[in-house]
């Protein structure tokens, strides 16, 4: 998922210089909904919450939002080690995915400015997964 996440991040960039601004913001979130489901399945940080594993993860969110849950455990996580960052993390992600959905399912065509202030957020929201979950 890193992998994906990161052609994700790509993606959006590419997509902004073409001047596809809702398409960027739609990768941007799928960049970190993937990372967010990569750092549950590679790395723990505490005894308290284990990581999950993509197997795992994938019958946790059979018969509920998929988006919810992995969420959810990603700030549970982060909330043992930071609680404002938790909180922090929390409010950026639903900011994004509000983006998306706008991007996605409005009739509104969204700016050059918001997709690059989107992108700017997916790697700040990748870079707090990399330091509260201790990924390279």
């Amino acid at each position: 998922m890193d992998k994906k996440s990161q052609e994700n991040l790509d993606s959006a960039d590419l997509l902004i210089k073409n001047g596809k601004y809702n398409s960027s913001i739609h990768c941007s979130y799928y960049a970190v909904f993937q990372y967010m489901k990569y750092a549950l399945n590679s790395f723990t940080i505490s005894l308290k919450n284990s990581n999950i594993s993509y197997k795992k993860q994938n019958r946790m969110t059979k018969s509920r939002n998929s988006h919810i849950v992995i969420t959810d455990e990603v700030v549970k996580r982060i909330i043992e080690v930071s609680p404002i960052d938790a909180h922090d993390f929390s409010q950026k992600i639903e900011k994004l995915k509000d983006h998306r959905n706008t991007a996605d399912y409005q009739l509104n065509i969204l700016k050059k400015k918001k997709s690059k202030k989107d992108l700017e957020l997916a790697n700040c929201l990748i870079s707090t997964l990399k330091s509260k979950f201790l990924l390279p």
